[in-house]
């Protein structure tokens, strides 16, 4: 199986815990994943230059890595929805289907470059019940009972974004978590609180990622979708008056 021997390749010697992640994975699935990744990286442009040599790593098995931290955590079951907010061509969410026991399914991109390639290689391999959605999520008023994202904006705006579309939790896949007042009191501002923050030092070799819960503070009211130019006012205004003091900037949450 490429996808394992490239990966084991990229890791740390230690297995063990490999294994536990893998044991709750379709690995067949997962290998055609990894190969339809590597085939059309290079003309679609799903990752960086560097990035391209490390996909099994740095990218795939992180994803497999998050998911295996959330069923471990949560009530998951196949009943459960999850939603995956700026998918590109499928990360994290696509991995859900790869599991041996596959929730409920939707991914979200407002950009078809890339996921428009994923939805054939979906309908190629006869794959069903995953639902593809080409639209940005302030746009979208469906609600899930997860929402999750890696790589979309930097948090906790991200949050703010997911907001209104999620009935549990948001997990957000973050390899930078601010820790000052101003997160907590945004955060409130949007009906929004942290639950829980999962270190993960299985992906050290890959620099330091947390996993970010957050849930409501008042799980009956029902909020509405943040104005991308709201949000993005707030963002400029966040990092103009705190970047250089507090170390904040606008790189991705994946920049490391």
């Amino acid at each position: 199986m490429i996808f394992l021997e490239e990966l084991k390749q990229q890791l740390p010697q230690n297995y063990s815990f490999l294994e536990m992640v893998l044991d709750i994975y379709n690995l067949d699935f997962v290998n055609r994943y990894y190969l339809f990744l590597k085939e059309n990286n290079e003309t679609y442009g799903f990752f960086s230059k560097a990035d391209s040599l490390r996909i099994a790593s740095r990218h795939v098995y992180e994803s497999m890595v998050y998911i295996y931290y959330l069923y471990s955590n949560l009530r998951v079951s196949r009943e459960t929805s999850f939603l995956d907010v700026g998918t590109g061509p499928g990360l994290p969410g696509f991995l859900l289907y790869c599991l041996k026991e596959t929730p409920k399914i939707t991914l979200l991109d407002s950009s078809q470059r890339r996921l428009k390639i994923l939805e054939n290689f979906i309908r190629d391999m006869g794959y069903k019940d995953i639902k593809i959605v080409y639209k940005r999520v302030e746009e979208w008023y469906q609600r899930y009972d997860i929402c999750l994202t890696r790589a979309l904006i930097p948090f906790p705006f991200s949050a703010v974004l997911m907001s209104h579309v999620f009935e549990k939790y948001i997990a957000i896949f973050s390899a930078n978590l601010p820790t000052e007042p101003f997160v907590d009191d945004y955060l409130k501002r949007y009906n929004l609180k942290i639950v829980k923050v999962y270190s993960v030092p299985e992906l050290e070799f890959l620099g330091e990622r947390q996993l970010i819960l957050l849930s409501h503070i008042d799980k009956q009211k029902k909020m509405k979708p943040i104005n991308w130019k709201t949000l993005r006012r707030e963002m400029d205004e966040y990092y103009n008056s705190n970047s250089q003091s507090k170390g904040w900037s606008r790189k991705n949450n994946f920049d490391n």
